[in-house]
C-alpha cells in the first residue's frame, strides 16, 4: 500500500497571479470555466461548442490542457434568500439544508520544459520572469499570445465564460484535490491499494486510456433520456451523466497533451508494430486497422493529433455505496460503447498525483491514447448547474430544485431592451401561482405594482402585506379616486417639454374615450384640435385641475379658444363634446369616475394596488376608460420618477380583451396595446396573463402586444397552445421550442413543483421549476376548499398569516 499526505501531493513551486509554477518546469495558466445550465443547447449550439474549442486548442504548440470539474455534495444556504417577510422567512426555512451538487470547473493551460523556471522563481518569486533565459521567455510570450486567441474563441460561445482565477482560488482548488475533496482543511494521509482511502472515505478512479476501447464513432450529443415520452428533442453530451447528473462527490479530469510532430510519428510507429506482431495475436491486426483508419482521416482532414486521457474520481462512505457508484458509472460508459480501466496500487497513486493541476507531467504516458482533437472533445460535458442571477425572482433549478434568482427586470439590459411580458398557461397549470410568485417578490424589491383583475386572485396577497397594499373592489357607486388631470407643479406647461407633451397626449386619448364617438377618435384633425384645447386649458387655468373643470372651461371658453388657435369648428364639435361628456359630471351615469376622494393619496403611500373590476364586467366602455386612467396614473405617479420601478398586471386578460363598446368602438384591447408600446420605453412594464395567445383578437392590437413583449412565460399546456405560441411569437430556435415542450408539473412527488419556460426575446430561454413552501402554497390559493377555509378564518377576524398557521397545524 502506498500513501501520500496532503503536503506531499500539494508540492508545487508557487503561484503568481493566475499562474501556477511547478518544480518540473511547467507554467500553468488557470481559468475558471462557467458552462451553461442544463439543457441550454440544441444541436447547432453543441456543434458550435465543439468547433470553437477545436479552434481554441488546435494552434497550441507543445502544451498540456487540463479540464478539471469538481462535483461536491453541498447543503443549500438559506441565508442567500433575502427578505424578512413572513413568506420570505418561510421560503428560507423550507430550502435551508436542501442537498445539491456544487460545481467548480477550471481549465489549466501548461507550457512545459522551462529549464530556467525553478531557478528564476527561487531567486525572486515576485519577478521571476526577469530572471528567465531568453529562450524560455520567448516561449512563454508565444504561448500566451496563442492562449489569448483561444480563450477569446471560447468566450464567444453563448453561456460559456473563461476567466482568470486568483492566487487564493488556485491554492484552494489544488488543496481541495490534494486533500481528496475533504473540505475541513485538516492535512491527512491518503492510502492507495485496491481503492483510495482517506478519512474513512473510499474512492476509486475509472479511466479511459485506450483508443481500442472506444466505439467506432464517438457521438457529439445524444437525446436526453430523462425526457423520453414527451414531444421534445433535447440534447446532452454523450457522457453528461458523469457530470452534473451524477449525484455524488466526484471529479472529472480531462487532459490533452499537444506535441508538434511527435504524435504523428508515434502513431505511424504504433501501426507498424501492430502489423509486425499481428501473427501472434489476432486482436493486434484489428487494432492496426483501427489506427490506420484514424491516420487516413487525420491526413485527409488535416486534423490535430493529441494524447488524451479522461478519468472520473469518486468517493463513497462504504464499500456497498462504492460498488453501486462504480456500476452506475460503468453503465454510462458502456451504453456509449466505451470500456473503462479501474487502476489500483501504483497506478492508482500515479493517477492521483498526475491529475493534480501543474503536475500532469507526472502522469504515466500509458494512460494516454492517441486520437484527434475533434474526437477527444466529444468526451466533454456540456452543462453546469443553474447559477442564477444576483437578484430577481426566486425559482428553482431543474435538477436539484434549489432556489435560484432569475433577473426578470434586467436593469442593465443584457437580455432584453425592456421587460413587458405575457404569462401563458392552461387552467390548472399554475399561471396564477406563477404571477403571484412574481408579484410577491417584486413587492419585496420595492417595485410599485398595479393589478387589474376579475376574480380576486390577488386579494389574499394584499392581506399579507396590509402596510403596502390597497384593494379596490370597484363599482359605479364608488368614486374611482383618481384624477388624471392633476399636473405636477414641477412640469413646465410648454409643448416643447417632453414630459408635458406626453401628459397632453395621454389626456387627449382619454378624453376621446370619454367622448365615445368613433369618427372623432379616427380623425387626426379632431385629435390635434382636442390636444390644442387641453393645452389651452393648462395655460389659462392655474389650479384645481380635473375633468369637470376642463369641461366647464370648454363650455365657457371653447369658442374663444377655437378662434384664438385658428381651429375650424368642424374639427371640434363643441355640441357633441358637451352633450356626451356630461355623463362624467356630478349627476351623470359615470360621475364616480371623476368624483374626488382620498384614494389618490394611497397611490403615493402604497406599493401594491389591486383594482377588482368584476362588478363592472358588463360595461366594456367603463372598463376601457378605467384602463386609460390607470395607465395615466402609472405614468404620472410611478414612471415619472425614473428611480421607481413599476408594473401593471392584467389577470385573466384573454376574456377581457374581447370586451368592446359597440357604440363608440372603445375597447380594452387597444388601451392595453397602447400601454405595451408606451411602457417599453419607460422604467416600467406591463404583464398580461392568458390561457392561450390565440384567444386574443386577430387584429393589429394583438400584433402590437406580441411585438412589444420581451419576456415570455409558458407553463405546461396543450400541443395546440404550444403551436399557437410558436406561431404568434415566431419562435425559430429549435432548442427553445423543445425546452418549452418539455415542461411538466408534478404535484405528487416528495417536493411538488410546477415548471415554467422563461424566454427573453430570441436571446435566452430557460426551463425552471417553482416549488413553494407550505406557507406560500396556502397564501397563493385562489379557489377550492382550502381557499374557502382560509377565507372563513379571515372573515372571522384572523389575519391571513394566523389563518395559514392554524390551517397548517390542523392539516398535519
Amino acid at each position: 500500500m502506498k500513501s501520500v499526505n496532503t503536503a506531499q501531493a500539494y508540492s508545487i513551486l508557487g503561484v503568481s497571479g493566475n499562474c501556477l509554477l511547478s518544480k518540473s518546469g511547467g507554467l500553468s495558466f488557470i481559468y475558471a470555466l462557467q458552462m451553461p445550465p442544463y439543457l441550454s443547447y440544441g444541436t447547432d449550439e453543441i456543434d458550435g461548442f465543439h468547433e470553437q474549442f477545436l479552434e481554441a486548442f488546435k494552434n497550441l504548440g507543445n502544451a498540456i490542457v487540463h479540464r478539471q470539474d469538481f462535483y461536491i455534495k453541498s447543503a443549500f444556504n438559506g441565508e442567500v434568500i433575502r427578505g424578512n417577510s413572513y413568506l420570505q422567512k418561510a421560503t428560507r426555512d423550507h430550502f435551508s439544508g436542501r442537498e445539491y451538487i456544487e460545481i467548480t470547473s477550471i481549465i489549466s493551460f501548461t507550457i512545459k520544459g522551462l529549464q530556467s523556471l525553478e531557478k528564476a522563481y527561487m531567486k525572486n518569486p515576485l519577478s521571476y520572469k526577469e530572471s528567465l533565459t531568453t529562450g524560455d521567455l520567448r516561449r512563454i510570450t508565444s504561448f500566451t499570445e496563442e492562449l489569448k486567441s483561444g480563450i477569446d474563441k471560447i468566450n464567444s460561445l453563448p453561456g460559456i465564460c473563461l476567466t482568470p482565477i486568483d492566487k487564493e482560488a488556485i491554492s484552494e482548488i489544488v488543496l481541495s484535490y490534494s486533500n481528496a475533496m475533504q473540505v475541513d482543511g485538516i492535512l491527512r494521509d491518503i492510502y492507495f491499494a485496491e481503492n483510495i482511502e482517506v478519512n474513512g472515505k473510499k474512492g476509486r478512479f475509472l479511466t479511459v486510456c485506450d483508443e481500442t476501447h472506444l466505439p467506432e464513432q464517438m457521438l457529439s450529443y445524444v437525446s436526453d433520456k430523462q425526457k423520453e415520452g414527451t414531444d421534445t428533442s433535447l440534447y446532452i453530451s454523450a457522457l453528461e451523466q458523469t457530470g452534473v447528473l451524477l449525484n455524488c462527490n466526484h471529479i472529472v479530469n480531462q487532459i490533452w497533451i499537444f506535441r508538434n510532430k511527435d504524435f504523428e510519428e508515434k502513431l505511424n510507429k504504433s501501426i507498424i508494430q501492430h502489423r509486425q506482431y499481428s501473427g501472434f495475436d489476432k486482436t493486434l491486426k484489428y487494432k492496426a486497422d483501427v489506427l490506420e483508419q484514424s491516420q487516413e482521416k487525420i491526413t485527409e482532414n488535416s486534423e490535430r493529433i493529441c494524447g488524451y486521457h479522461q478519468n472520473i474520481l469518486f468517493f463513497a462512505d462504504n464499500d456497498h455505496e462504492l460498488e453501486n457508484l462504480t456500476d452506475r458509472i460503468k453503465q454510462v460508459y458502456s451504453v456509449r460503447g466505451i470500456s473503462v480501466y479501474q487502476p489500483s496500487y501504483d497506478y492508482l497513486y500515479n493517477l492521483f498525483i498526475g491529475n493534480m493541476i501543474g503536475r500532469e507531467m507526472k502522469l504515466d504516458e500509458d494512460f494516454f491514447f492517441l486520437t484527434t482533437l475533434g474526437v477527444s472533445l466529444r468526451f466533454n460535458t456540456l452543462y453546469s448547474s443553474f447559477m442564477g442571477d444576483a437578484e430577481g425572482v426566486l425559482y428553482n433549478d431543474r435538477i436539484y430544485q434549489t432556489p435560484i434568482y432569475m433577473d426578470i427586470w434586467d436593469a442593465r439590459k443584457k437580455r432584453v431592451p425592456a421587460r413587458n411580458a405575457m404569462i401563458i398557461a392552461s387552467t390548472g397549470a399554475g399561471k396564477s401561482v406563477n404571477a403571484l410568485n412574481i408579484v410577491q417578490q417584486l413587492l419585496e424589491s420595492n417595485v410599485k405594482i398595479i393589478v387589474v383583475e376579475f376574480g380576486k386572485s390577488f386579494y389574499q396577497l394584499c392581506q399579507l402585506y396590509p402596510e403596502k397594499s390597497f384593494h379596490i373592489d370597484y363599482d359605479t357607486s364608488k368614486p374611482l379616486g383618481i384624477n388624471p388631470f392633476l399636473l405636477d407643479s414641477s412640469i413646465k406647461k410648454d409643448m416643447n417639454d417632453k414630459e408635458y407633451y406626453s401628459k397632453i397626449k395621454t389626456l387627449t386619448n382619454m378624453v376621446l374615450k370619454f367622448w365615445r364617438v368613433k369618427e372623432i377618435r379616427e380623425d387626426t384633425r379632431q385629435e390635434v384640435s382636442l390636444r390644442t384645447v387641453i393645452h389651452s386649458y393648462y395655460q389659462k387655468v392655474d389650479a384645481d385641475y380635473s375633468f369637470p373643470s376642463f369641461y366647464e372651461y370648454v363650455r365657457e371658453q371653447g369658442e374663444r379658444v377655437l378662434q384664438e388657435n385658428n381651429i375650424d369648428p368642424g374639427y371640434f364639435d363643441m355640441g357633441s363634446f358637451l352633450h356626451v361628456c356630461r355623463e362624467f359630471l356630478p349627476g351623470g351615469i359615470y360621475q364616480s369616475i371623476c368624483l374626488p376622494s382620498d384614494i389618490e393619496a394611497q397611490f403615493a403611500e402604497k406599493d401594491f394596488i389591486v383594482f377588482e373590476l368584476t362588478r363592472i364586467k358588463n360595461d366594456p366602455f367603463l372598463i376601457s376608460v378605467i384602463m386609460s386612467i390607470l395607465y395615466d396614473t402609472i405614468e404620472s405617479k410611478i414612471l415619472s420618477d425614473r428611480s421607481q420601478r413599476g408594473i401593471l398586471f392584467f389577470d385573466e386578460y384573454a376574456e377581457t380583451a374581447q370586451l368592446k363598446d359597440n357604440q363608440s368602438d372603445n375597447d380594452i384591447h387597444s388601451t392595453v396595446a397602447f400601454c405595451y408600446q408606451k411602457l417599453r420605453k419607460e422604467n416600467g412594464a406591463i404583464y398580461t396573463i392568458v390561457q392561450s395567445p390565440s384567444q386574443l383578437p386577430n387584429d393589429p392590437n394583438t400584433r402590437n402586444i406580441i411585438s412589444n413583449t420581451q419576456i415570455l412565460y409558458v407553463l405546461p399546456t396543450t400541443d395546440v397552445v404550444y403551436s399557437d405560441v410558436i406561431d404568434l411569437f415566431k419562435i425559430k430556435n429549435k432548442n427553445h421550442i423543445a425546452l418549452m415542450k418539455s415542461l411538466g408539473n408534478n404535484f405528487t412527488c416528495r417536493h411538488p413543483y410546477s415548471e415554467v419556460f422563461i424566454r427573453f426575446q430570441d436571446k435566452e430561454a430557460y426551463a425552471v421549476r417553482l416549488e413553494l413552501p407550505k406557507e406560500k402554497f396556502l397564501a397563493f390559493q385562489t379557489e377550492g376548499e382550502t381557499w374557502k377555509r382560509l377565507n372563513e378564518m379571515t372573515e372571522n377576524g384572523y389575519s391571513l398569516q394566523d389563518s395559514i398557521e392554524i390551517f397548517k397545524k390542523n392539516d398535519k
